[in-house]
């Protein structure tokens, strides 16, 4: 199904894109119910089940972060074979947008966004989440202008240092510390990308940076707090993201002078107090057991089952293994909806989402579940089946398209022989919208249904050559035996010469050769061409 601005998915409306990156767009979204603005993150092009689970791993990662400084994550869901995540809109853009391109950015503005950020990021490293593409453009600024780190795309549970090897994205150039290159991410990597946005916000500058930058306007300690960010070996930058954060402040601060003695009576004013640092929120693994149980009892299973994974993420053996259970039971019941929605979704050639369904069935049959082996390969089998089936049929869509567009302009013949050659290098593709009967083909009949006509064709060729063959048979016989059959007519008295037309031979043998031309035909195209 094509994503464009207008369209419904759930219970919010796209209303424009606000970017492209990663694996998915996007957009600024509307709440229906309530007219609130969302930002909604939707899943794009042709994805494998493996893509599918990263962009649902990504929710399950922000659903488990619940920190003032990290956007939150509001709702995740599915729609016709389009995945979706609905997170807090920052109307305020990101820091990438308030970046003036040769103007450096002052050093306590700077020390306020990196206090903010490491907050968020050492949260997240607490948690074992490495976030791997920190830069300006995922750092959102929200509506009282607190800042807050937005798109975990590319967001791992870190390993430990014996199994640090991840085979994904490597984050963006520029940012990405010298182990992601090896494919080695940790938590001092976020500590580089911080480091080389500091970088970037006090010189001016956009990276990569040339060997032995100097930073004009700031102090030595400060540069050389920044410069330890940076070191290529991980081991010899600072032990913690929030050590760096708190190291730049101290850098930042001149000494204090001594304190002057007060004489006795006299009281100092009093400091106004500091504002309560806003402590993250815990998980509530409770909260999240009720709503999946809420979400089950109305129908919602991919939600239950989004919720209760949350769950399993962070404590497997939640109420004893019953949640588990459970979560397992939701299999067979969440893959038989799936299937239907790509059925549905083919019936109207969104070739995408029936991909992405089909790649979700998938998904689900790795999980553990209550499905027997043999059932759970039957249904593999299929699904991969049918998915390279709209894959090819995706491939093809710019055909059908071409057609529409030379119907739309009157030139019925071009749009007759482009339907031809689509439907020849891919017989499943459909006619959804129609195009066969106004171009001037009699009829488009789909796979299934040819399938079905040659079948009933191929009997009707067999009790045809029978038929006809027995009656050709016997009508030769009276026709031999009509001398003996007269003479027997003769003795009893009966005159009515006993014969066989001449044009029912005729008639019998044209049948049968009729029919035994459309046996060799329903054999000859028994099989269905697979592009």
């Amino acid at each position: 199904m094509a994503i464009q601005v207008g369209l419904t998915l759930g219970n919010y409306k796209l209303i424009r894109q606000l970017a492209s990156g990663g694996f998915g767009d996007v957009y600024l979204g509307e709440n229906i119910t309530i007219g609130t603005q969302v930002a909604i993150k939707v899943l794009h092009g042709n994805f494998s089940p493996q893509a599918i689970q990263d962009f649902k791993n990504e929710a399950l990662t922000i659903g488990m972060l619940k920190h003032p400084n990290i956007v939150p994550l509001l709702d995740f869901g599915e729609h016709a074979g389009v995945f979706y995540m609905i997170m807090e809109y920052a109307a305020n853009g990101t820091l990438e947008d308030r970046r003036s391109q040769g103007r450096p950015i002052p050093l306590v503005t700077v020390i306020s966004y990196v206090k903010q950020i490491a907050e968020a990021l050492q949260y997240a490293h607490d948690n074992k989440i490495v976030h791997r593409d920190i830069k300006p453009a995922n750092i959102f600024v929200g509506q009282k202008n607190e800042i807050m780190v937005g798109d975990f795309g590319i967001a791992v549970i870190a390993h430990s240092t014996q199994t640090m090897q991840l085979q994904v994205p490597l984050g963006t150039p520029g940012y990405a510390a010298p182990e992601q290159a090896q494919g080695l991410a940790r938590p001092a990597s976020d500590q580089y990308a911080l480091g080389i946005m500091v970088c970037e916000w006090l010189s001016g500058m956009s990276p990569p940076f040339p060997a032995g930058i100097k930073i004009p306007a700031i102090s030595p300690a400060v540069e050389q707090v920044v410069f330890k960010a940076l070191e290529k070996d991980h081991k010899q930058r600072y032990p913690r993201i929030a050590d760096f954060a708190d190291a730049l402040e101290k850098a930042s601060n001149p000494p204090l002078p001594q304190a002057a003695v007060l004489p006795q009576n006299v009281v100092a004013p009093m400091q106004p107090a500091s504002p309560p640092i806003q402590q993250p929120l815990p998980l509530d693994l409770d909260m999240l057991y009720r709503e999946g149980l809420k979400a089950q009892s109305v129908g919602d299973l991919e939600r239950a089952a989004f919720l209760w994974q949350q769950i399993l993420h962070h404590t497997p053996f939640y109420q004893n293994g019953t949640l588990n259970l459970l979560f397992r039971g939701l299999a067979p019941a969440r893959i038989k909806e799936m299937r239907r929605q790509a059925r549905a979704a083919k019936a109207v050639g969104n070739w995408q989402g029936e991909i992405n369904l089909w790649g979700a069935v998938e998904y689900v049959l790795s999980e553990q579940s209550n499905i027997k082996y043999s059932e759970a390969q039957q249904i593999r089998m299929e699904a991969r089946e049918r998915a390279a089936t709209a894959r090819r049929n995706l491939q093809n869509e710019p055909l059908y398209e071409h057609a529409q567009l030379l119907l739309n302009s009157g030139n019925r013949s071009a749009a007759k022989t482009t339907l031809k050659m689509l439907w020849q290098q891919a017989p499943s593709y459909g006619d959804p919208l129609g195009l066969a009967k106004k171009a001037g083909l009699l009829v488009y009949l789909d796979p299934s249904t040819k399938k079905s006509l040659r079948s009933f064709l191929f009997l009707l060729s067999l009790a045809g050559m029978f038929f006809s063959s027995i009656t050709l048979f016997v009508s030769l016989v009276l026709s031999l035996l009509s001398p003996v059959l007269n003479w027997a007519n003769n003795l009893i008295g009966y005159h009515r010469p006993a014969s066989v037309p001449g044009w029912l031979f005729v008639v019998l043998v044209i049948a049968d050769f009729f029919f035994f031309v459309l046996f060799l035909f329903t054999r000859s195209n028994g099989k269905d061409k697979r592009a």
